[in-house]
């Protein structure tokens, strides 16, 4: 795989998809400022990323096979 410099931007930020998956809600202060939303501003996703959802579950429960 060429990771030159010219090209290594395409496999960084900003993503255009983003998924969270966690057991606390962020009114509870566990999630110590890890929102999509603080992604977004950080610039680590897309302002215009239609594609991002936050899921409350334990990560064995929502990848379960």
């Amino acid at each position: 795989m060429d990771i030159s410099p010219q090209r290594s931007a395409e496999y960084y930020y900003p993503n255009k998809y983003a998924i969270q998956i966690t057991t606390d809600a962020p009114q509870w202060g566990g999630l110590s400022g890890c929102t999509l939303e603080e992604a977004i501003k950080l610039g680590q996703i897309q302002r215009a990323a239609q594609h991002t959802t936050v899921c409350y579950s334990d990560a064995t429960i929502a990848f379960h096979n």
